[in-house]
């Protein structure tokens, strides 16, 4: 396996974000796979957001409230991405294969 610089502090994030999540919203959700789609369309609308904000605030700061360059929110965005595929597919009801 090829090593991914970061790799466990990385599931170790999404396994926090899990976390906060369930408490959040419970541990019990049986959201449908469109749902879930909708869910991870938003939260990809944040991290292309956070993407934007973060690159073009020098360009427009009276409109963009972001520090250029600062792409942190945009990898908090990630993580939150991330952590809702994985409640996707947790909730699934199929078996791997």
């Amino acid at each position: 396996m090829v090593y991914l610089y970061g790799m466990e502090n990385i599931l170790q994030e999404i396994q926090t974000e899990r976390a906060r999540q369930i408490a959040k919203w419970g541990a019990g959700q049986q959201l449908t796979p469109m749902e879930y789609c909708v869910i991870i369309g938003e939260e990809f609308g944040e991290v292309c957001r956070a993407a934007h904000d973060a690159h073009f605030a020098a360009q427009y700061p009276d409109a963009i409230k972001a520090t250029p360059g600062d792409y942190t929110q945009y990898r908090r965005e990630l993580i939150q991405l991330a952590t809702v595929c994985v409640a996707a597919i947790q909730n699934l009801k199929i078996k791997p294969k």
